[in-house]
């Protein structure tokens, strides 16, 4: 252990303090985009459920009660070993109106999160159920924050000091962390808007703290039923901002972003190509189209452009003639205001020549994709390997478990806008786990019951499913159990 570390050791909270009131001001997680409304938070996190957050003017809102909101870092995860940490954030109680039972609504960190391996991926969901997630769930997070009734909170304990509804309109949490050995020294301080500070402090044991950090929103009782078939009860929520982070417990990695390019995936048939490309929702300002190019002796030239879909944010290219004698290599190309600057994004890939010569295909067929496992790396390495000519998903590549949230049920045109991003949260664990197969290879996906938010018995020409849609004892009946629209943006 280094003097430095042993120091902080020694002095514990007194010492942490004054330590890191003399480091470097705190490094930005990332500079929220100012002046736009979106679901699409930025490149740099990850939120879950994705139709519960939002971007608004800088701030992050919780816009949606839910007994698992996160809002988590993809670039910013915790090292194993001895190390220290500070993390603050600006937050509010946001307004809006919403019936309360006056149950207490935590609004914070979280802090140590670890999936079925220690990857940023799987590490959003610590928590999933179902499926064999529970025989591959590690210890769970800690957190520490305020409550919606002015309680500090670390852990499983809260103070006996509270703020005021006013201190709840506006403050600021700070966050400071020392690890040594198994002993993990926290301080939590509630900087009112007047400068005021209410401290709180515990010291815990953990055999290691490592993996996401990330911003919750949330009741504060712990619940096991996050898997249901319907939507998250609403609650009180919290608006966040100038999340900051420092600290050498800190693993920084700057190429771990998604967005707003997600995936393709391609058939080319009788020489003619039709890609699609997956994007983020992002505002309503933005570019509504997408550009296609492909890559030439003169380099690249633009043969297709395609209008994004709104509610599948999906392209569509088509382009006939295409040469399937010799592999090619395309790019898909957006460009959007990345905080006042114009960005282009790019997704690359190659579509491969026509396999007519060889002597045998070999197809990867895949099916039942459920979460746990997200995002799936051994699968995808090892069917890489493999080198298939072309992918067969044959169906239920979501289930309404996908994400450990429930479904959110579109009886009417108006719900079909949140219900297709709480479907679209679930189908891009799919898109993200295989992206680098599909990007290379023809593909072929077709829908099955559970895509559908069915069960067995589905279709029957398009009719609505009869009785209750908000439970899940309609199998026998057929139909579908959404609204046309939704069911239409699946089918896409």
């Amino acid at each position: 252990m280094n003097e430095r570390k042993r120091m902080i050791s020694f002095l514990s909270f007194v010492g942490l303090a004054v330590l890191w009131g003399c480091a470097e001001s705190p490094q930005k997680e990332t500079e929220l985009q100012g002046g736009v409304t979106r679901a699409w938070i930025g490149p740099e996190y990850w939120t879950n459920p994705l139709m519960n957050w939002r971007l608004s003017d800088g701030r992050i809102e919780c816009i949606h009660g839910g007994l698992a909101n996160e809002v988590h870092s993809l670039t910013h995860q915790l090292s194993d070993g001895d190390g220290d940490f500070v993390m603050e954030v600006k937050l509010g109680l946001l307004e809006r109106e919403v019936e309360s039972s006056g149950e207490p609504i935590f609004a914070g960190f979280k802090f140590g999160a670890v999936g079925h391996r220690n990857d940023y991926r799987s590490n959003i969901y610590h928590d999933i159920e179902s499926g064999f997630a529970e025989e591959l769930m590690q210890a769970p997070p800690l957190r520490a924050g305020i409550t919606s009734i002015g309680q500090l909170v670390i852990g499983d304990t809260v103070s006996d000091k509270t703020l005021t509804p006013t201190d709840l309109e506006e403050c600021r949490l700070r966050l400071e962390v020392s690890c040594s050995g198994n002993a993990v020294d926290v301080r939590l301080s509630a900087i009112r808007a007047n400068g005021e500070t209410e401290t709180f402090k515990r010291s815990l044991e953990r055999e290691a703290l490592l993996g996401n950090v990330a911003l919750a929103c949330h009741p504060l009782a712990d619940r096991s039923d996050k898997r249901r078939d319907h939507s998250d009860p609403d609650h009180s929520t919290f608006w966040f901002s100038d999340w900051t982070m420092e600290g050498d417990k800190f693993e920084t990695n700057p190429d771990q972003t998604y967005g707003p390019i997600l995936w393709s995936q391609y058939t080319l048939h009788q020489d003619t190509l039709k890609l699609m490309a997956f994007f983020v929702p992002m505002e309503d300002s933005a570019s509504a189209s997408a550009t296609l190019e492909a890559l030439s002796p003169s380099g690249w030239e633009a043969i297709a452009t395609s209008k994004i879909d709104e509610l599948s944010r999906s392209s569509r290219f088509r382009v006939e003639n295409w040469d399937s004698s010799a592999d090619r290599d395309y790019r898909v190309v957006y460009e959007w205001d990345n905080k006042g600057a114009p960005v282009k994004s790019y997704w690359e890939g190659t579509v491969r020549k026509d396999p007519k010569d060889k002597s045998s295909i070999v197809l990867a067929g895949l099916t039942c994709s459920h979460a746990e496992l997200f995002p799936n790396r051994f699968l995808e390495e090892n069917l890489l390997a493999q080198d298939p000519d072309i992918l067969y998903f044959a169906g239920d590549q979501v289930y309404e478990t996908c994400g450990g949230y429930g479904i959110v049920v579109a009886n009417t045109m108006s719900e079909v806008p949140r219900a297709s991003l709480n479907y679209l949260g679930k189908f891009w664990l799919l898109g993200l786990s295989f992206r680098e197969l599909l990007k290379d290879r023809p593909s072929v996906m077709i829908p099955d019951d559970h895509d559908v938010f069915s069960n067995d018995l589905w279709g029957k020409s398009g009719a609505p499913m009869g009785g209750d849609l908000d439970t899940q004892d309609m199998r026998c009946f057929g139909g579908y159990r959404m609204h046309p629209e939704w069911v239409n943006m699946v089918e896409l």
